[in-house]
């Protein structure tokens, strides 16, 4: 009787065992469905891989394939662009164990820079290694490399404690090698379960350290990506997206005065290179070169596509990646007046490379209804009553042209309400006290002979805010004189890590910008002028011109994040018209400033600006 208790006793205890087993592989393999890839090229651009330990050797002394596929898998995620850097964790609980290091010193052998791998000795278990990647490291979002079945773990473990994680898998390790270790991963399962139910944490955290600095960042002529990301057109053409920022706001900066400025120089840039595509001649020319496209020669049509159609793969690959707490929105509209038609080639173009949609409208009072009302709808509604009379009153206008862009970014690491208080701000005009958000924790600043910089990072690290505080000795001029990527690139190179007591004001407010005058300083001229050669947009008639070109933007900053919103709108028309253990280092904000909002990989710059007074 007592046997057969304890038969009946162990039979219901297989069928739990194999329940709980079932209901955690249907919950792993659920979470952790479509964020786990077997090719390089399909992952997720992310800030930083966790390369997941094991022994390097086996005990009869063998090396261990798991090992050397993981290493591999990881040097190939690195060369293919998708992490700025690698964070090995393992375990080395005894001094003859160190599986962190044994993995640096493979990833080197295979071709990984020493300064782009980190290690984190206390990656104990699965759980260890990826809270650890959020709590020490910072990172909202990673990619995990190991095994599939063992990276399906660790991105539901990732998912299940708030972390935004991919998987790249290692090829599995099969036969009667891998039977123990497969047996193992299959009953994990259920602890990875129960580690998110009951919140487990990891052995060890202690203090926060920094990675090293994103790839790139502010990198001359890298705008679309040195990922070599596919256009399905061409080649890109060289973009050097820093130096046409730069200057654009310094045009821009010499007609605003004194005045807070908030500029999209992507929205400027994306907007009239969709136009330049349709150009010929000394118009295209000219465009290519206000724009910093190109080398010597000026850039096929094609090209110029397959540039601002992999930029903006991108920023939308960025935003898709963050699950809405970095909300990266685009658009580009042709908005035509009835019997105006598109040649072909430009509409294909304008709709495939761009994204563009192609709507045909009345001119007049009602186009004008109908473009603030799509403005409004794409800006979140933060732009509104774009055009007012005169613009679309002109009986020759053939088409505009529209680009919205929309930025809404948490903070990696927020500000505290509580901690938000009134400090002087000395603006031009005079001192003025205003709200400011503080905090004392870790952080990147960049060094320069006339200014600092700080790097504020959002969620996921891929974009970042990068404040540029003169020094006491120079002027916001003087730093505005010095704004090209080549100079941004010899910023980036000098960073200082360490504990920094932050001190920004909190700002809201807008900007409208004429942007012909600018445009034209820059060598854009024609496009302006009643000379323009605009053959390839409309069936080879180019008797049209850029008549009107404004841009307007808004920004605010908060405890919380960051919301910007721009518009780019050009009219063309017919005919002619006029044209560590020490004292944290300071950084108080609390004199005018630069900011720049772009994404870490390539140093795209979204939104540039300056805050001068309140």
């Amino acid at each position: 009787m007592k046997r057969k208790k304890i038969v009946k006793f162990a039979a219901w205890g297989i069928v739990a065992a194999l329940v709980a087993w079932g209901v955690s592989a249907i919950a792993v393999y659920w979470v952790s469905a479509g964020r786990v890839f077997d090719k390089a090229s399909d992952v997720p651009h992310c800030r930083a891989a966790v390369v997941l330990g094991c022994r390097k050797s086996l005990p009869n002394g063998l090396l261990n394939l798991y090992f050397t596929r993981r290493i591999a898998a990881a040097a190939e995620l690195y060369k293919a662009g998708k992490v700025d850097c690698l964070i090995v964790s393992g375990d080395n609980h005894i001094k003859e164990y160190d599986e962190a290091s044994d993995m640096k010193e493979a990833l080197a052998e295979a071709g990984v820079p020493a300064d782009r791998v980190v290690c984190d000795y206390a990656g104990f278990r699965t759980l260890d290694s990826v809270v650890r990647a959020k709590k020490v490291f910072g990172l909202d979002s990673f990619i995990v490399v190991s095994q599939k079945d063992h990276v399906r773990r660790a991105v539901f473990t990732a998912r299940g404690f708030g972390c935004n994680a991919y998987g790249y898998a290692a090829p599995d390790v099969n036969g009667r090698y891998s039977i123990k270790t497969t047996i193992r991963e299959q009953l994990a399962k259920i602890a990875a379960v129960l580690d998110v139910i009951l919140r487990r944490g990891p052995k060890f955290l202690g203090p926060r350290e920094l990675l090293p600095t994103p790839l790139n960042a502010g990198k001359a002529g890298d705008a679309n990506g040195a990922a070599n990301v596919s256009t399905g057109v061409t080649t890109p053409a060289t973009w050097r997206q820093a130096d046409f920022a730069s200057e654009l706001y310094r045009h821009v900066a010499e007609q605003a005065e004194e005045d807070n400025i908030v500029l999209s120089p992507w929205g400027v840039a994306n907007l009239f290179a969709l136009l330049q595509t349709g150009a010929q001649g000394d118009t295209a020319r000219g465009m290519a070169s206000a724009l910093q496209l190109g080398d010597t020669d000026s850039p096929s049509p094609d090209e110029v596509a397959a540039t601002f159609k992999a930029a903006r793969d991108n920023l939308e690959l960025i935003s898709r990646a963050a699950d809405e707490t970095v909300a990266i929105e685009l658009s580009d509209s042709l908005w035509l007046k009835h019997g105006f038609e598109l040649s072909p080639n430009f509409a294909v173009r304008a709709q495939k490379a761009f994204s563009a949609e192609v709507r045909t409208t009345q001119m007049g009072a009602r186009g004008r209804k109908a473009i603030n009302s799509f403005v409004f709808e794409k800006t979140h509604g933060r732009i509104k009553d774009l055009l007012q009379p005169p613009l679309l009153d002109n009986p020759l206008t053939r088409f505009v042209a529209v680009d919205t862009v929309y930025f809404n970014a948490k903070w990696q690491d927020a500000f505290e309400r509580v901690a938000t208080r009134n400090q002087v701000f000395h603006a031009p005009s005079g001192d003025v006290e205003v709200p400011f958000l503080h905090a004392t924790r870790s952080a990147e600043i960049l060094d320069a002979p006339e200014c600092a910089a700080l790097r504020l990072p959002y969620r996921f690290g891929s974009v970042e805010m990068l404040l540029i505080l003169p020094s006491p000795t120079n002027t916001l001029t003087e730093v505005e004189a010095k704004l090209s990527e080549a100079w941004l690139c010899r910023l980036n190179a000098n960073p200082w890590r360490g504990e920094a007591e932050i001190a920004l004001p909190k700002f809201d407010f807008c900007s409208r910008h004429d942007l012909k005058k600018s445009l034209k300083q820059m060598g854009m001229g024609l496009a302006f002028s009643e000379g323009a050669d605009f053959g390839r947009i409309a069936n080879g008639r180019g008797e049209f011109y850029v008549a009107e070109a404004i841009q307007n933007a808004n920004i605010t900053v908060d405890e919380k994040g960051t919301e910007a919103a721009a518009v780019t709108y050009a009219e063309c028309t017919e005919g002619l018209i006029d044209l560590e253990d020490i004292p944290p280092r300071p950084f108080i904000a609390d004199r005018p400033f630069l900011f720049l909002i772009r994404e870490t990989r390539t140093g795209l710059i979204l939104f540039i600006g300056r805050v001068t007074r309140f």
